[in-house]
């Protein structure tokens, strides 16, 4: 979803995603809040490592360069620096047969509900972006 309070619920797996037309919302400590976002949440089926990467697709590199994406989780809304677990930022292609490994790991209980937020600069490419979860 566009905003904080609306999120995508999604499960473990592979979910693509544009930040085109998205309006720049929350932030963390490796993204700005002028960024544009998308937020998903995520309910952990069981506890221990929610892991999370993201890449951007091949047909969408520009000179073969990656969306420069900040991938953040936290705990609730507002999603910024007071309720962030955990963050990074990385510009990564995804390449056939070929997935990143995880750039972000939080801990998490069975049960437990975790807002992702992906975002990107907003004067860079927007998309298409390739969200893991594990």
């Amino acid at each position: 979803g566009e905003s904080c309070t609306s999120p995508e619920t999604i499960g473990e797996g592979y979910h693509l995603l544009s930040l085109v037309g998205h309006a720049p919302s929350g932030a963390s400590t490796c993204s700005s809040a002028a960024d544009p976002a998308h937020y998903f949440r995520y309910v952990a089926t069981a506890s221990g490592t929610l892991s999370v990467s993201t890449c951007t697709t091949t047909t969408a590199a520009i000179g073969g360069y990656a969306v420069d994406t900040a991938l953040s989780v936290h705990s609730a809304c507002p999603a910024d620096q007071t309720t962030e677990l955990d963050c990074n930022e990385l510009s990564v292609l995804c390449l056939e047969g070929f997935r990143p490994q995880p750039w972000l790991s939080t801990t998490v209980t069975q049960g437990q509900e975790i807002l992702i937020r992906v975002s990107a600069r907003a004067e860079g490419q927007l998309g298409p972006i390739e969200l893991h979860v594990q």
